[in-house]
């Protein structure tokens, strides 16, 4: 039968180096994840059987799938490249860089499906931060990586309202989200994050929050925060796993619309939190405004971005440049 299981682990590029993964049996499907509500597709459908299902209806029986833990996306990417992992979650700029980079080469990254659009934003805590001009130089922002979407979305906003685009650079930290939240509930280490929910959600609720900046700012409307990759030869090898890990996110999304409740409850028993309860998951979830869906929103305002500064070499023409046609069919800018 079809299994789903949890593997925590912490990789070295020494260890990506000397280890080879770039081949194995088609019966397993290893797919690298992080921390965060983006996620939540896949615990539901590891929780009702949703992929076992798609899988036995693509004619993939005794298809196995792990779910890897990454503490960062340094990690999640040199996986990923290395064939460590064959499908990632990835923030959406960082598929259009990757992309680039790995164009034409055994490592090439190709994008599956859209995850979710969600807000992104920045939220502080310290009295007088309000604005970009606010932010000085003992400010210190928290951010998964430099190169995910919220950092992104400070980039095009300095741009626009300052005229330089990275005129906060030297103020981002990379840091895991749930690190980064304690950080700037207990005041130290960073003054504001720059992520999405429901880490930038709960910090909200607290005494004094402001959020600095919203991904809203700069798309005027929704925008897909993370998307599904895969490596390019591992996709072109297996296009009917690649089908049904699509139509099983289908199936999670439609779950978590119709059982919110219990969609939140999934969530926390894979994340458990001392923080979030599921009645703070579930105000989430029905909010509207963090919508699971495989549709790819707001990636070409993205590509406009790296490519004028000179960030990528070939830009796609299209979003289907950047992902397999098996959602070619779906919205997408």
């Amino acid at each position: 039968m079809t299994r789903i299981r949890w593997s925590s682990v912490a990789l070295t590029l020494a260890v990506l180096l000397v280890t080879d993964n770039c081949t194995h049996a088609a019966d397993r499907l290893r797919i690298g994840v992080q921390y965060g509500l983006a996620y939540l597709p896949f615990y539901v459908g590891e929780r009702d059987n949703l992929f076992e299902q798609a899988f036995a209806a693509h004619g993939l029986s005794g298809v196995q799938m792990d779910l890897v833990r990454f503490s960062g996306p340094p990690a999640l990417n040199e996986a990923l490249l290395s064939g460590h992992v064959d499908m990632a979650i990835y923030g959406t700029p960082a598929l259009v860089i990757t992309w680039d980079r790995t164009r034409g080469t055994t490592s090439e990254v190709i994008g599956v499906a859209g995850i979710v659009t969600m807000p992104y934003s920045m939220v502080t805590l310290r009295p007088g931060l309000r604005t970009l001009t606010d932010i000085d130089a003992n400010d210190r922002i928290a951010t998964p990586s430099t190169i995910s979407a919220c950092p992104y979305t400070l980039r095009m906003l300095a741009e626009r309202r300052l005229g330089r685009a990275n005129a906060f650079d030297e103020q981002l930290v990379a840091m895991p989200n749930p690190d980064a939240l304690v950080a700037l509930l207990k005041r130290t280490e960073v003054t504001a994050i720059c992520t999405t929910p429901p880490f930038t959600d709960y910090a909200m609720r607290q005494p004094g929050a402001y959020r600095v900046l919203s991904s809203v700012d700069v798309f005027a409307g929704p925008s897909t925060s993370f998307v599904l990759v895969a490596s390019r030869r591992y996709a072109d090898l297996h296009p009917n796993l690649v089908e049904a890990v699509i139509a099983a996110l289908d199936a999670a999304n439609a779950t978590i619309a119709r059982e919110p409740r219990r969609a939140a409850d999934i969530y926390l028993s894979n994340e458990p939190s001392k923080v979030f309860d599921a009645a703070f998951i579930t105000t989430l979830l029905l909010d509207g405004e963090h919508r699971f869906n495989t549709d790819v929103l707001g990636i070409m305002t993205y590509v406009d971005y790296l490519g004028r500064h000179s960030l990528i070499k070939r830009r796609p023409t299209t979003w289907k440049d950047l992902f397999l046609p098996a959602i070619h069919g779906r919205e997408g800018s």
